[in-house]
């Protein structure tokens, strides 16, 4: 059904695959911005923190949570195997190192729908879920996070909108997945800014941090 989808929006899996294994600078590339998501958040918040913004550290964990929620949730109706395996891809064809959990998914997903394994445990647990793409919607999240920095907000757009396109060819998804991604992403960080409002410091600038760090050492002197 998700392969379906992708060729109803004329999107040629097979042809994206050959064009991502005959280019290995840009194969490195994707891989490198796939990997992105292990550092990114944790980043985003120290900085956000660090420069005492807590009110948009809380709105970003409120999005980031949010979404993970509605990606289980929306899981169970999309139990597909990764397109890796729907279109009989040879790990050995891929060039460098891709997201290795993705091929361990079609023998899970038969031992889950067989009753074989009843339960996942933390071997199972290394990313089985197809559709919606998380990863394409922790890119949008992402650059939710780092907006507030004028000097940090273009690099990281760049960076992850390749993490968003990574996706496909290095998590193993299908096109439509990282729509569902997309999709769940907006709706996660509008729930976000309505509980959190979009904050009076939402532009984080070094004029502002350094009026504040005067403000700040002006008290504890009067003090």
């Amino acid at each position: 059904m998700l392969a379906a989808a992708d060729r109803a929006l004329y999107f040629d899996w097979l042809a994206m695959m050959a064009w991502f294994q005959a280019s290995p600078r840009i194969a490195t590339l994707l891989i490198h911005a796939y990997a992105a998501i292990n550092w990114q958040p944790q980043l985003a918040i120290l900085l956000l923190c660090g420069l005492g913004h807590p009110a948009l550290a809380y709105r970003f964990m409120t999005a980031w949570g949010m979404c993970l929620l509605l990606t289980i949730v929306m899981f169970p109706f999309f139990p597909a195997v990764a397109a890796f395996h729907h279109y009989n891809v040879d790990p050995a064809q891929m060039p460098g190192a891709t997201a290795w959990a993705s091929w361990h998914l079609e023998a899970l997903m038969e031992e889950l729908r067989s009753g074989a394994k009843a339960t996942l445990d933390s071997d199972a647990l290394t990313g089985i879920i197809t559709m919606p793409s998380f990863h394409a919607a922790s890119a949008i999240l992402l650059i939710f996070a780092f907006w507030p920095f004028p000097w940090l907000r273009w690099p990281f757009v760049l960076l992850n909108m390749v993490m968003f396109a990574s996706a496909v060819p290095v998590g193993g998804h299908y096109l439509v997945d990282t729509l569902g991604g997309l999709m769940l992403a907006l709706i996660a960080i509008g729930t976000a800014i309505a509980v959190h409002g979009r904050g009076e410091d939402i532009r984080l600038d070094w004029k502002t941090i350094g009026h504040q760090v005067r403000r700040r050492e002006a008290g504890l002197a009067s003090a």
